[in-house]
């Protein structure tokens, strides 16, 4: 048993060093602790040994439980910092003069954005994706931090109901009194759920995972939503589902004044941008511009100067529509 323990322990190490982001952690903890994993293998062989050998084998195991249980708690405190700071870093990289790699002479994104929202009288904007995993949550709390280090007010709103991810970006589980769900249906007020970051930004979050979040989606009631903080805000920003998966983002759109839609490079045909750009458009909203992913970078991966590396394309980017 010991050589065996001893065994699984270089391997734990091993992957657990090469872990880069909270997915793939939660898979090794389904590997080691899981009732099918092999921390549960080891409980099984104690039925085959002696009773004097078992209560020695059994108190090597619960050891090696402890052992893994701390590593794994650590290792993902350090994922969220690291992610935190790549955040934070993003935010500070800002170069007002500084265009994309776009040879049609784009601006930064978060300029572009700040403008057309400006110059049409706008505050309220969505930032959707085609599909899962494509960054729209990093982007849009990016673009927050950015609009904020300016010195404008900023509102960020988590309508990705299914798959709320900005609590766990800015670390503020605990702080979430109110889900926005609940103001949705109702039961609490647009206020009740704000909660302030120290960048200056009101978070409107969701804590809890809504599975049905389409039914929430009332018209009336989300513009009521809205209008009720319109005044308040510089910039009003709001994360979405993935259109090009759920409904959800194109119920919001007619609500909203204007939107971004995200994707990965040569993760998605050109087609799908142009339906997924439809969508918006007849769903009722304006549509300001695509932002690509260069790659899809993990949070731990930083680029030369310390940020995320994203490279931003904004425009229709297949041709007048």
């Amino acid at each position: 048993m010991k050589e065996r323990i001893e065994q699984l322990g270089s391997q734990f190490n091993e992957a657990l060093a090469k872990v880069a982001d909270p997915e793939a952690l939660e898979e090794l903890r389904l590997q080691f602790m899981s009732k099918k994993g092999y921390v549960s293998e080891l409980m099984k062989e104690l039925g085959k040994v002696s009773v004097e050998q078992k209560k020695e084998d059994g108190q090597m195991i619960n050891s090696f439980k402890q052992q893994i249980t701390e590593q794994f708690d650590k290792k993902k405190e350090e994922l969220v910092r690291l992610q935190q700071e790549v955040l934070i870093q993003s935010a500070e990289s800002y170069d007002e003069s500084l265009p994309t790699a776009d040879p049609c002479g784009s601006y930064h994104p978060i300029t572009l954005v700040q403008r057309e929202l400006e110059d049409t009288g706008s505050k309220t904007a969505l930032v959707t994706s085609i599909k899962e995993n494509e960054g729209k949550t990093t982007v849009i709390v990016n673009i927050a931090l950015n609009l904020a280090d300016r010195g404008y007010k900023v509102a960020l709103i988590d309508c990705d109901m299914r798959r709320p991810a900005i609590v766990k970006i800015f670390q503020m589980a605990d702080k979430v009194k109110v889900n926005i769900s609940e103001v949705l249906t109702g039961k609490a007020d647009i206020e009740d759920c704000k909660v302030m970051h120290e960048s200056g930004i009101a978070l409107y979050m969701q804590k809890k995972s809504i599975k049905d979040a389409d039914k929430l989606l009332d018209k009336e009631v989300l513009t009521h939503v809205f209008d009720t903080i319109r005044d308040k805000y510089d910039f009003i920003l709001i994360d979405t589902p993935p259109i090009g998966i759920i409904r959800d983002s194109e119920l919001m759109a007619s609500s909203i004044d204007r939107a971004v839609l995200v994707f990965g490079q040569d993760e998605v045909h050109a087609a799908d941008v142009n339906d997924s750009i439809d969508l918006l458009e007849n769903a009722g909203t304006d549509f300001i511009g695509t932002i690509m992913n260069k790659k899809r970078v993990s949070i731990l991966e930083k680029n030369s100067d310390g940020y995320a590396n994203y490279y931003y394309y904004y425009g229709y980017g297949y041709g007048e529509r």
